[in-house]
């Protein structure tokens, strides 16, 4: 037997519940929403592809749902028809038939010691959980009632408040251990209400006084400098919160090769170099150094020129005139230096850019004008020269250099 396709089923299945609508309103019942709707969709495609659940498929699953959520009161049932107030035989009862308590309807008393109580109101007082209520055995029963407050509100369960006495008692143990949990459970809620109180009120304080509240800032005091053999390092700790602070640097003291004045120091913090005056006094004024240092680039710089055109371009050439292009660096490096300190002041810091850039591009573009072989052994010479002018002036000179660090510049007018 041939399969039909699923829209063919689906249009089959549309026809027959038109059908049924129209037999229905003919009888005097209105069809529902869904059925409606579902009625109106002409292929199953257009109906989004899924299949119209029918009414009993939604009542079988709906009663699934609620059978797992109820508790089993099967096996606490008592057939004992004997009223445990008066001894009497009965036939039928509320509160048997309800809770499962042998009472008969003329000794119950639902405003006093038979009275219900709801399920919120049972945890508050006698500090249950919804497990003891269900899942604890026998699970007590409930009677259903709708909600008084208001219908939308989900239906109230109504239990037997003996039987919740009971129950505290056998979770707690007595009467006394229980009386005991409430307290304490009282007590640690009057003490989160203060604490809740308080925090409000500091709250409220700081928003009114927060003009003239002024939070507490620490600022360090370093202690004197100290150095770390194991890391090569220098640190500072602080003397009031103990607060380190670790740092490394190269200290380089360049000294010009006349007696009759000094170059600035350059320290060297990590990939920052930094300029600080040295700490004996210049013999020779900042402007005159200045044009001391032009005068000796610029004879340097004819001696090169001479000595290339006279021997022309061969290896000791070229070696000879890198070593005075490193030379250049120097003399350049020490006039941008000396006129800085005459315009900014002597605690003026140079850096790496643009001073140091500018003496080396000078003296490999003036290198370049030789051979092309000469800039690079400028460069490489210039600095091989740094770094043994500082290892002679650390072994010449005791005094060290002031620790200088900062990401902007200091310009002391």
């Amino acid at each position: 037997m041939r399969k039909l396709p699923v829209c063919k089923c689906f249009c089959l299945t549309m026809r027959s519940k038109r059908g049924r609508i129209a037999a229905s309103s003919t009888l005097g019942s209105y069809p529902t929403v869904e059925e409606l709707y579902s009625a109106s969709q002409p292929s199953y495609s257009n109906a989004g592809g899924f299949f119209i659940e029918s009414d009993e498929q939604k009542f079988e699953s709906s009663s699934s749902r609620s059978s797992k959520r109820l508790p089993d009161f099967s096996s606490d049932s008592i057939t004992e028809t004997k009223c445990v107030e008066c001894s009497k035989e009965f036939d039928e009862s509320y509160l048997h038939s309800t809770f499962n308590y042998p009472v008969c309807d003329q000794c119950k008393e639902l405003k006093g010691k038979h009275s219900l109580i709801t399920r919120t109101k049972a945890k508050e007082l006698y500090l249950l959980k919804d497990c003891d209520f269900d899942l604890r055995a026998p699970p007590l029963r409930f009677a259903v009632r709708k909600n008084p407050h208001s219908a939308r509100y989900g239906d109230m369960k109504l239990y037997l408040t003996i039987q919740v006495e009971k129950r505290a008692i056998e979770v707690w143990g007595s009467v006394e251990e229980l009386e005991r949990q409430r307290q304490l459970r009282l007590r640690n809620r009057e003490k989160w209400k203060e604490k809740r109180y308080d925090n409000k009120m500091r709250n409220l304080r700081k928003q009114v006084q927060s003009g003239v509240h002024v939070p507490k800032t620490h600022q360090h005091n370093f202690g004197d400098e100290q150095f770390d053999k194991k890391n090569n390092s220098y640190f500072k700790n602080c003397v009031d919160c103990n607060f380190k602070i670790a740092y490394e640097k190269i200290n380089l003291k360049v000294r010009f090769a006349c007696d009759c004045c000094e170059l600035p120091e350059f320290h060297f913090d990590r990939n920052v170099v930094l300029y600080v005056l040295p700490n004996s006094k210049m013999k020779l004024h900042n402007s005159l150094s200045a044009i001391l240092s032009i005068t000796l680039s610029a004879a340097v710089y004819i001696v090169m020129q001479c000595l290339a055109a006279a021997f022309g371009i061969s290896k000791v050439t070229t070696i000879l005139c890198g070593f005075a292009g490193a030379n250049i660096f120097v003399f350049i490096l020490t006039a941008i230096s000396n006129v800085e300190m005459h315009l900014y002041g002597k605690n003026y810091q140079a850096r790496f850019f643009p001073e140091v850039f500018i003496a080396m591009t000078a003296a490999a573009i003036a290198s370049l004008t030789v051979h092309r072989i000469c800039m690079t052994i400028c460069i490489i010479f210039s600095f091989v020269l740094l770094y043994f002018v500082n290892k002679v002036s650390l072994t010449k000179y005791s005094t060290a250099a002031a620790n200088l660090a900062g990401s902007k510049r200091n310009k002391v007018k």
